[in-house]
């Protein structure tokens, strides 16, 4: 808020901001929850098939000492 603003001017403000927010409220009351995420531990088989899937879409591994 600005120090030039009238006291009709800062209340009417505030009002208007406080309907804003009354607003957003109401309308989160009627949303549920959002469910939290379980992390769960990543299994030998899992951990083994997603780095099968990552080196597939890496290519064949290379090295600097065969760019000769």
């Amino acid at each position: 808020m600005t120090a030039n603003k009238s006291a009709p001017d800062q209340i009417a403000w505030r009002h208007n901001a406080l309907a804003f927010w009354l607003a957003s409220i109401n309308q989160d009351v009627g949303k549920p929850k959002r469910r939290t995420r379980i992390h769960r531990r990543m299994t030998p088989s899992r951990r083994l098939e997603k780095l099968h899937r990552m080196r597939a879409a890496l290519g064949p591994p290379r090295s600097w000492l065969n760019e000769n």
